[in-house]
């Protein structure tokens, strides 16, 4: 299956509810999705509550995350 890395400006407008992006988050296969800690930090740091943060990182740990290590 093929893994898909979601960017920051995508997730963005899922969460603010375009309806174009949340219909093609909605076709993808279940667990094609990838995100980073970058990313989730950017995303973090635009939410304007504690709650609003608490609920997304609740909602993100159904989203298997990507590791980014340096190789020599």
């Amino acid at each position: 299956m093929k893994k898909i890395l979601i960017d920051t400006s995508i997730w963005i407008e899922y969460f603010k509810g375009n309806e174009a992006i949340k219909k093609i988050m909605h076709d993808l296969d279940a667990g094609s999705t990838l995100i980073t800690g970058p990313v989730m930090t950017e995303l973090i740091q635009g939410m304007k509550s504690e709650k609003e943060k608490e609920s997304f990182v609740m909602a993100l740990k159904s989203i298997p995350r990507l590791e980014i290590t340096e190789k020599e």
